[in-house]
């Protein structure tokens, strides 16, 4: 079937009535190819997908893809191309959306194209045998599609288009088709934008937008409203009266205040201390969730170390079931994402794009050696890169790390491998060390990981939940090796302070009904974090909740170490929001001033990094 102008009436009716007909259904199928292949890699439930979704949304997406499935038919002049050309890039979106969320637990987003320059790492994750059936399927899924349009023209007798010259008013109507599509493609690129029509289109559709979880946005809206809603956008919007004037106002301010915090601190805090960060990855409290009853404690070493011979906490998170790069992102620089455009991943949109990103790093830059671990692909979130902006002297990740072994086969490089090779490495170094660590083991998918899991005794939709058991049984694996990592660290003989947080909650094992039955709406991104020196600590638990832009601050007053002007602006800021009971309106002066140093180191001309990052003189 083609576009045509001649023949009779009937024939020409039938002919575009079969063309826009399959237009539709081909626009359909993909929306709901596209929805319901999400759920099931997230284990949400297909028909409680569909249940959830606005109707109008859905319509509204569906014309969307119709509209660029036209544009092909335009393009191409007929149907028996453009609608296989359709399906096999449906195809493409469907299994390349699959994968992510099975290995990254995240769906896909329009700023993973960049991951494109590393096709090989792509192939090496997944394995060539993999890719190799997806490019089968979609040439399979094109051909089948193709003898399915060619066939069902056949089947309902729908008269070809003659050969012969195309009529005037086809042609123009193909063109317009082609613009169409071009137009959406247009709008949907500036959906980020201030004055998207695109946007307020699904806004007026009922979309109800997420910005705390993305995985959340797609559920709540579907797979091509939340992939619209990540559209690259300006990083951070720069702040009325922004100039080299402004900061340095500020910066004098903050300036006075750090010197008067440290008039009570010690200077040499950190001679000859060795400084370990470490992120625990989807390492929860699940103790804490009100109904959920266990046959074992996963975490007791944690727990009793938290009660007592630590600074502890709970920290409330800005990732849920992922984001674990967010998270890093705010504990080593002090700045929220939330200045940020949802859209800009911090590593990929931020830091490897400049030759050196302020961070809690620059302190330590004459007085440590500084050491990067995270035993996973160095290229994922772009970390290498990430890490060499930061300025790290050395970054290992999993191809370069002497310990490598894993509690089940399965699983991903164990926490007590990890915390072998940081052993390691400061039993080996004369001078004092600051490192960072990323944990990897409880990463998903968790599902049969474990011979013994740990029996979930209640409410009835946790123990039903396929990976629950295992993922418990994967915390007190960690909890071990952190008995096993601060008890080596304390046999080293040299002073260590270790910051220890955990990044997000796990995806899909923990079931939506046991969050939604929380007392607290914060539960489900609250984990905890805790501050343990080698040399003995004035044990205290700090009441209500952390954002991760202020934990450094908490290491910091454990052992008295002297502020910058940065860190002291975050202690107001903390100090705002544990008397608002959450972060510090907008309006504040803390807020303003934040914003504005933010926007200044990371976006800006850097006016007053070095100011900000660096402990001012007595």
């Amino acid at each position: 079937m083609s576009e045509g102008g001649s023949g009779g009436p009937g024939s020409r009716l039938r002919r575009w009535a079969a063309i826009v007909a399959l237009i539709l259904l081909t626009s359909g199928v993909t929306v709901l190819a596209l929805e319901l292949s999400t759920a099931r890699a997230f284990g949400w439930g297909m028909r409680a997908q569909l249940g959830r979704l606005e109707l109008d949304t859905l319509a509204l997406g569906t014309t969307v893809v119709a509209l660029l499935v036209a544009g092909l038919f335009g393009l191409t002049g007929r149907l028996r191309r453009g609608i296989p050309l359709a399906a096999m890039a449906a195809m493409l979106v469907v299994a390349v959306n699959h994968v992510k969320i099975r290995f990254r637990s995240e769906p896909l987003y329009p700023s993973d194209v960049a991951f494109l320059r590393d096709a090989h790492l792509l192939v090496d994750s997944v394995g060539p045998g993999a890719v190799l059936g997806l490019v089968g399927t979609v040439l399979g899924v094109g051909a089948v599609t193709w003898l399915a349009v060619v066939g069902l023209g056949r089947l309902l007798r729908v008269p070809p288009a003659p050969r012969r010259e195309v009529p005037r008013w086809v042609r123009w109507a193909r063109i317009v088709a082609v613009t169409a599509a071009v137009g959406v493609v247009l709008l949907a690129a500036g959906f980020s934008g201030e004055r998207s029509v695109l946007r307020a289109a699904f806004d007026r559709a009922g979309a109800d937008w997420v910005t705390f979880s993305q995985n959340e946005n797609f559920r709540r809206n579907g797979f091509l409203a939340g992939f619209l809603y990540n559209m690259p956008a300006v990083p951070m919007a720069q702040p009325e009266g922004y100039g080299p004037a402004a900061v340095a106002e500020v910066l004098q301010r903050y300036e006075a205040k750090a010197r008067a915090i440290n008039e009570a601190r010690d200077p040499e805090a950190f001679a000859d201390t060795n400084v370990v960060v470490i992120l625990g990855e989807s390492f929860i409290d699940p103790l804490r969730l009100q109904g959920l009853t266990l046959a074992e404690d996963p975490l007791p070493y944690t727990r009793e170390l938290m009660s007592g011979g630590s600074v502890s906490g709970t920290l409330h998170s800005v990732g849920f079931g992922g984001g674990t790069a967010n998270v890093e992102f705010e504990v080593l620089t002090g700045m929220a994402t939330r200045n940020l455009a949802h859209t800009v991943p911090p590593y990929q949109g931020l830091v490897v794009q400049t030759d050196h990103f302020p961070s809690i790093l620059d302190r330590f830059d004459a007085t440590h050696r500084t050491l990067g671990i995270h035993p996973f692909m160095a290229d994922f979130y772009r970390r290498a890169d990430a890490y060499r902006s930061f300025g790290f002297d050395e970054a290992k990740f999993l191809h370069g790390m002497r310990s490598t072994w894993q509690v089940s086969e399965d699983g991903y490089t164990a926490d007590g491998a990890a915390y072998e090779e940081l052993l390691t490495d400061l039993a080996a170094t004369e001078e004092p060390v600051f490192a960072n660590l990323i944990t990897m083991q409880n990463h998903a998918a968790y599902a049969d990981l474990y011979p013994d899991p740990i029996r979930v005794l209640g409410p009835a939709a946790a123990t039903r939940s396929p990976g629950l058991s295992d993922y418990l049984r994967g915390l007190k694996h960690s909890d071990d090796a952190l008995a096993d990592l601060l008890a080596g660290l304390a046999a080293l003989d040299e002073p260590t302070v270790v910051l220890f947080y955990g990044d997000h909650a796990p995806p899909s094992v923990v079931p939506d009904s046991l969050w939604d039955a929380q007392a607290s709406d914060t539960a489900r991104w609250e984990t905890p974090w805790f501050v343990w020196s080698s040399e003995g600590i004035d044990a205290w638990q700090h009441e209500g909740l952390l954002s991760p832009t202020h934990l450094w601050n908490q290491l910091l007053g454990a052992v008295d170490a002297p502020v910058t002007p940065w860190d002291a602006l975050l202690m107001d800021l903390e100090l705002e929001a544990a008397q608002l009971g959450g972060r510090p309106g907008d309006h504040s002066q803390a807020e303003q001033d934040y914003t504005l140093l933010q926007y200044d180191m990371a976006v800006g001309a850097g006016h007053g990094t070095a100011t900000a990052f660096s402990v001012p003189a007595p």
